[in-house]
């Protein structure tokens, strides 16, 4: 398990099995290795580490052992790189910046160049707002899913960028800052702002449970901010208890 540090500007990698650290890289700077703000991280098809740099407006790609690989997106755009995820063809970038920017980004895994921009700013369904917070691919890769911090809501394209659906609209969604998916396709959220956990049914008509409130308890939060869904655990990191939850 890897966790970014927008602090210390590292990743550390952890012992699924004991919590234990096994190595951090990384710290303050703009060289390779070197980061700014390392805000999302996926997992590339070959077992690298993609890093959404917050403030380089860059991907880096690592190998587990914290040895640099590549830049992805260097000089495309700057906004601030923030959600990321891949898949074995394509990886995708959801990043802050201001109206009149496009708000989702999709690189060519293989190469790194860039495919598609797409997700005008704004509330109305189809526009996004500038605080993109997570996205994913959907189980079958035909579409991504978005958590719309600002909007309170999910948004739902495909990934050649058309938009398909608003989903968690009147949920009680506050602030949601990543998204993942149960091995059934169940949608999981996590709702920053009010400390907890929404889970909500695969086609996104339906809230299924929640779960947690705010305090420094087992299943409690203060600002859970990232999930990851491995071997039927869900992973949260839980921001303000600088600490990682795990769900069966």
């Amino acid at each position: 398990m890897a966790v970014s540090n927008i602090v210390t500007h590292t990743i550390t990698v952890y012992d699924v099995c004991t919590g234990d650290v096994v190595r951090s890289f990384g710290g303050r700077g703009d060289d390779p290795r070197r980061m700014k703000f390392p805000w999302k991280l996926c997992l590339a098809p070959n077992g690298n580490i993609l890093v959404a740099e917050y403030g380089n407006n860059r991907v880096q790609e690592f190998t587990l052992a914290g040895n640099h690989v590549r830049f992805i997106g260097v000089g495309v755009i700057n906004a601030a790189f923030h959600g990321i995820a891949c898949n074995c063809d394509t990886i995708v970038v959801t990043k802050y910046s201001h109206p009149g920017h496009r708000q989702v980004l999709m690189f060519e895994y293989v190469s790194g160049a860039l495919l598609r921009s797409f997700g005008d700013y704004g509330r109305a369904e189809g526009q996004l707002s500038c605080g993109i917070g997570g996205v994913r691919f959907t189980p079958d890769n035909r579409h991504i899913i978005i958590a719309e911090q600002y909007n309170n809501r999910l948004s739902l394209f495909t990934v050649e960028g058309a938009f398909v659906k608003c989903i968690g609209v009147g949920a009680g969604l506050n602030c949601p800052a990543d998204v993942e998916f149960a091995p059934n396709s169940d949608i999981i959220v996590a709702s920053r702002g009010d400390h907890r956990i929404v889970m909500f049914s695969a086609d996104g008509s339906t809230v299924l449970r929640s779960f947690g409130d705010e305090g420094s308890g087992p299943g409690q939060f203060k600002y859970p901010t990232a999930l990851a869904m491995q071997s039927g655990q869900l992973f949260v990191l839980d921001r303000d208890n600088t600490r990682v939850q795990v769900f069966c």
